[in-house]
């Protein structure tokens, strides 16, 4: 059986409803599971600690897991973000967002494996970072709190990680990687995607045990 990990903590972002999606995409179904519950039991398996960053605690009650809503309001990821740290008992703390279903636990792991120094470690697929996928350490929090007080009028994430120490991992280069695992729903179109995924995805693995 994996170990997991005690030193860092884990989070799901689940920030609320979306414009393109027009509902909350945490709840989207997927064969008889919501997004976000498949995401937090892949997480329980990782880490000792796992807590949902959201704002409607009431939609998350079943989950019987912390909800953290944020303490700087109406600023997206970045305020989920530095509520998350802002709570941790653990100096590092790895963020996933609610939609990504598909990402493997495998990924995750290599993340929380990945020796580094730098305050923050995400993903770079064809050039492009990822955001809202990584590890941020505490000592980011006065920086995300510069970015949100500062005179930029719109702070965000990906503005704070150019602020701060941070190293992106190739994943494209991972034998193990797929695309497929940082397949977002953000549309109608993308959803149905998933869940057809998804299942093909749970039929393989059955297929091993």
């Amino acid at each position: 059986m994996t170990h997991k990990y005690l030193d860092t903590t884990g989070i799901i972002l689940a920030g609320g409803e979306s414009s393109r999606m027009g509902m909350n995409k945490a709840l989207l179904r997927i064969d008889d599971k919501t997004s976000i519950q498949i995401i937090l039991e892949k997480m329980k398996k990782i880490f000792e600690n796992v807590l949902i960053s959201a704002n409607e605690p009431a939609l998350y009650g079943t989950l019987q897991t912390q909800i953290i809503p944020d303490i700087i309001t109406n600023h997206g990821p970045l305020s989920g973000v530095h509520a998350g740290l802002s709570v941790s008992l653990t100096e590092k703390v790895f963020f996933v967002p609610c939609d990504l279903p598909l990402m493997s636990a495998r990924m995750i792991r290599y993340f929380l494996e990945h020796n580094t120094n730098a305050e923050i470690i995400l993903p770079k697929i064809q050039n492009i970072p990822r955001y809202d996928f990584g590890i941020f350490n505490r000592s980011v929090i006065t920086k995300i709190e510069r970015e949100i007080n500062g005179d930029d009028p719109n702070p965000s994430l990906r503005k704070l990680v150019k602020t701060g120490n941070t190293e992106y991992i190739e994943v494209e280069k991972l034998p193990f990687f797929d695309k497929n695992f940082f397949l977002n729903m953000n549309n109608p179109a993308e959803y149905e995607q998933v869940k057809l995924l998804f299942q093909i995805q749970s039929n393989d693995d059955e297929e091993k045990t």
